[in-house]
């Protein structure tokens, strides 16, 4: 499957439950950022990375997150919409290293 279907599907089901979903452009001064921006007004924000689920982290993803992390950014990495759940957990983007 294709990253941007489960990227669309990821985006629906989280919109389908009040969440606010913004896609990150990816242009060159984005590089390494998470796919999409999520807020919600009772469960405040989340970054999501979508992954097919033989993916892998870009060279600049592995370079910007732990810096975000230590910053205080949380990112998850999700790979279908059966993976939401995950975003109530902790950030699990180094699961994906």
């Amino acid at each position: 499957m294709r990253e941007k279907v489960i990227e669309n599907g990821i985006r629906r089901a989280l919109e389908a439950e009040g969440w606010l979903t913004a896609k990150a452009h990816g242009n060159r001064f984005q590089k390494g950022w998470p796919d999409l921006y999520c807020h919600h007004p009772e469960h405040g924000e989340r970054w999501i990375e979508v992954k097919t689920p033989s993916g892998k982290l870009t060279p600049d993803q592995r370079r910007v997150f732990p810096r975000w992390e230590a910053a205080g950014v949380r990112i998850w990495v999700l790979d279908s919409t059966g993976e939401i759940h995950r975003i109530w957990g902790d950030p699990n983007w180094r699961e994906w290293e």
